[in-house]
């Protein structure tokens, strides 16, 4: 799963046509859902983010939106 989950946002990041040297935060939804499924994309954005010294947020569903 963790080789699935790095090559899908090595993919997002060359669509977006992102550099990991430009990220400064990492931002990560936490609900609605399920426990299990928020548990695994708060660690997965938190190692992402330790890996590259910079800090991660965490926004609601309804805030995240507020900004699309």
């Amino acid at each position: 799963m963790s080789l699935v989950v790095q090559e899908s946002i090595v993919d997002l990041m060359q669509k977006a046509k992102v550099n990991l040297a430009d990220l400064d935060e990492v931002k990560v939804v936490t609900g609605p859902g399920s426990f299990t499924g928020i548990r695994v994309g708060v660690s997965v954005a938190n190692a992402f983010a330790y890996s590259l010294g910079i800090m991660v947020n965490q926004k609601t569903v309804e805030n995240a939106l507020k900004y699309e």
